[in-house]
């Protein structure tokens, strides 16, 4: 980075105006197979997106946030940010200067878009202008963006012969002729969503230097991992053979309070979201043809139309609202960075549970991934050597680890490089006989959950054995579509969403086998069924405007060794529909526990019980 100053004179030698510019020398190319270049040697953007989005700060973030978040995108190994979907503070064009990150910008121009009206078309190519007028001097800038995702909404039902598309074909020609006016150096390009066939009808996809396509397959598309990414940028280049090819977004949503050691799509886990982008990267990395990828998004932001585990927000972040890494961060960091890295991928769940190996083992083992871009992992448990593995393609190796109850060091060491932590662990017995009891578990799920409030940890489901604890019946409401358990909708008067979004529907009973003694249980229910219409999602790009479902007609009795406990219980008439309901009782026993749960009308259902040993 240089320094040029300007200093503005009049007739006299008069100083009239004086300013001070940055100046980067650099220069880049861009071909449709081979990628692109950067002072002549190629290179593969691979970035995130980000919005200006915090925590307790909404938009409204000081310098130093803006920089805190451009040193962990630089950290994590970034070349590139797609700064989306508007010109954001101008620190952060500072920022991808001074770090030697490149960048992409644009002006907002989504969904929908008037383009029946001449002020309107007027006053987007005078954005555009304005846009470069303000950051052509950050060498930074190598693309200038436009339309995201234009004809991914559509006025009625679709039609390739509507007018509507011809004039957005027009308008996009119009505003990349505006952009090469103002800036012939620069590359232009239009950001699609996956439907290429209206692109085609429209034209869009004819005039910038680069197609660029959102894609979240194996996220809103179905629960594949094979070679369907690779055929669609294959039969993308075949329908655009002569420009470039850029995957501006892909993602996966995560909430750091949920894990999974069998993840599924939507699920919400942390393990999930790695596998999806592992899945992007083996595509993104090994085609020259693809000029890089840029993930969405960097960081969870807020989103009021959302739903899912964490209500109004988006959780598609590498990086939590108040950017604390998850598990998909670490990998990218070992997969960009060439100095030497050692991540342990869960290294901020430190405080877990789980069920018992076998009986009177003493200690549960959990999978435990482990990224780095060295050769090879040594991992040490309480100091004691477990194994040492090579790690694979994905610059990643996973063990076994015997966790016990109590404090669980971690440490994984490659080469002079180490990566330690501290797990607290509970291990909950499979015979509570003779045991401290109190813990949680979270029906109609495989999850692990651990609330932010209480800290407290939910044990996925588990089916009742002679001498253990469980279920007894039911199913648990599993689907392949959105979401993968229960309900996607948000669950009123908690902030404990995912506990109640599962359900064991049509549960006969549950029981503990354990001591005589006094005990707490709380039950934990919800309706999922609303009898309300609701708008529909962002993301349900097949669904009608509004959706009617019917009044729950739920009714059912519960008994404690039976001893009527709950009779004629009616969540919805009770509570209404997606309410999170406790009901807590003392339980003095001789003998077992067992709680049965008996339709009068309907299903029963359960979501969630606790247990906790008094006396």
């Amino acid at each position: 980075m240089y320094h040029v100053e300007i200093n503005l004179y009049n007739a006299k030698n008069e100083l009239l105006d004086q300013r001070t510019e940055t100046l980067g020398l650099r220069w880049f190319t861009m071909d449709p197979k081979n990628g692109f270049f950067l002072n002549g040697k190629h290179l593969k953007l691979i970035g995130v997106n980000r919005h200006q989005d915090y925590e307790g700060f909404a938009n409204a973030l000081p310098d130093a946030m803006h920089i805190k978040d451009m040193k962990l995108i630089k950290q994590m190994g970034c070349n590139f940010l797609r700064i989306a979907h508007y010109p954001q503070d101008h620190v952060i064009l500072e920022e991808c200067d001074r770090l030697g990150i490149l960048s992409c910008i644009e002006v907002p121009m989504n969904n929908k878009n008037n383009v029946e009206s001449e002020i309107y078309r007027e006053n987007a190519i005078l954005r555009q202008r304005e846009m470069v007028r303000q950051n052509y001097n950050h060498p930074s800038v190598v693309i200038w963006a436009m339309m995201n995702e234009c004809l991914l909404r559509f006025p009625g039902k679709y039609n390739s012969k509507d007018p509507y598309l011809q004039k957005m074909g027009e308008l996009a020609a119009v505003i990349n002729s505006t952009l090469k006016e103002e800036d012939p150096y620069r590359l232009t390009m239009i950001v699609n969503s996956q439907l290429p066939e209206r692109h085609l009808d429209a034209g869009t996809g004819n005039t910038p230097d680069i197609i660029a396509w959102n894609l979240y397959h194996a996220w809103y598309g179905p629960e594949i991992f094979d070679g369907r990414l690779n055929d669609f940028i294959s039969e993308m280049h075949e329908k655009f053979p002569s420009k470039g090819l850029m995957i501006t977004e892909y993602g996966a949503g995560a909430d750091q309070r949920l894990h999974s050691f069998s993840p599924t799509r939507w699920d919400f886990s942390c393990e999930y979201q790695v596998k999806v982008h592992k899945y992007f990267m083996e595509s993104i990395l090994k085609r020259n043809d693809v000029i890089g990828g840029a993930v969405w998004n960097f960081a969870d932001f807020a989103s009021d139309s959302r739903q899912d585990t964490d209500p109004k927000m988006n959780s598609k972040g590498l990086v939590s609202y108040n950017r604390t890494p998850k598990n998909a961060y670490y990998y990218y960091e070992s997969m960009l960075n060439s100095k030497p890295i050692v991540r342990i991928a869960s290294r901020n769940w430190k405080n877990r549970s789980g069920i018992e190996d076998e009986l009177n083992s003493n200690t549960c083992s959990q999978e435990l991934e482990i990224f780095s871009n060295l050769d090879s992992i040594s991992l040490y448990v309480n100091d004691k050597l477990i194994e040492t593995k090579k790690t694979n393609d994905h610059n990643s190796a996973i063990f076994t680890i015997p966790f016990v109850t109590g404090s669980n060091k971690l440490e994984a060491r490659s080469g002079g490089t180490s990566d330690i932590i501290f797990i607290e662990f509970q291990v909950v017995p499979l015979s509570l006989k003779n045991k401290y009891i109190n813990f949680n578990v979270s029906l109609g799920s495989n999850r692990h959950f651990t609330s932010r409030i209480t800290g407290e940890n939910y044990l996925p489901e588990k089916e009742y054995q002679e001498g253990s604890w469980g279920y007894v019946g039911g199913t648990a409401i599993i689907q392949k579509g959105l979401p993968a358990v229960g309900t996607a909708l948000n669950i009123y008067r908690t902030d404990e969403d995912p506990v109640y979004q599962s359900h064991r529907e049509g549960i006969v009973a549950y029981q503990f086998d354990v001591d005589p003694g006094k005990y707490e249980i709380t039950l934990l229910f919800t309706e999922p069924i609303t009898a309300k219409k609701r708008k529909t999602l962002i993301y349900e790009l097949n669904a009608n405007t509004e959706t009617e479902i019917q009044s729950p007609d739920r009714i059912f009795d519960v008994t404690v060794n039976d001893i009527t406990f709950l009779k004629n219980c009616n969540i919805f008439n009770e509570y209404g529909d997606r309410t999170a309901v406790s009901k807590k009782l003392e339980v003095e026993n001789q003998g077992d526990i067992k709680l049965n749960f008996i339709p009068v009308k309907g299903k029963t259902i359960l979501s969630g019980i606790k247990i906790r040993k008094i006396i």
